[in-house]
């Protein structure tokens, strides 16, 4: 018996740390982050935001875990109908994000990265320094009037 349970040590101390999931909650909302294996989102997508009844559950392939990419899905979470004054803004971001909902979310990561740096825990990831995330509401379309919002723009707040 103890040699099975040794084994079975063995084995689970191998086995990757795939799906962490942890719950939080940013500005209200309540996220609930899990990583996830490559393929498991929908082909060409490397992270999903997804409304749920007990708040928002964020996914996020575990080869593009960083700031940009879990910030952008969590932009998505706290909109709660901000992207509505974006119009066409993103776009002078990218084409993707010409869609409202993507321009508040592409610039919601611009902001949380510019001002938080690159520390996942200040927007609830397990792990990192804890802090405080963007306010959803300071996340406006001015930000990106004239270009796409680099050096020389002042952290919201």
């Amino acid at each position: 018996m103890k040699k099975v349970w040794l084994l079975a040590l063995a084995l689970t101390s191998c086995a990757p740390t795939l799906n962490p999931t942890n719950r939080t909650v940013i500005h209200g909302v309540p996220v609930t982050y899990e990583v996830v294996s490559p393929g498991t989102l929908p082909p060409g997508m490397i992270g999903e935001a997804t409304p749920t009844p007990f708040g928002c559950r964020v996914r996020i392939d575990q080869a593009h875990v960083n700031m940009q990419n879990v910030a952008h899905e969590l932009g998505h979470c706290l909109d709660g109908g901000r992207s509505r004054t974006f119009g066409r803004t993103g776009c002078v971001l990218r084409a993707y994000a010409c869609d409202p909902r993507e321009g508040y979310a592409d610039t919601y990561a611009l902001v949380a990265a510019f001002c938080l740096g690159q520390d996942l825990g200040v927007l609830g990831w397990p792990g990192g320094a804890p802090g405080r995330p963007p306010a959803p509401e300071s996340v406006t379309p001015e930000l990106l009037q004239g270009g796409p919002w680099t050096r020389g723009a002042r952290c919201p707040g």
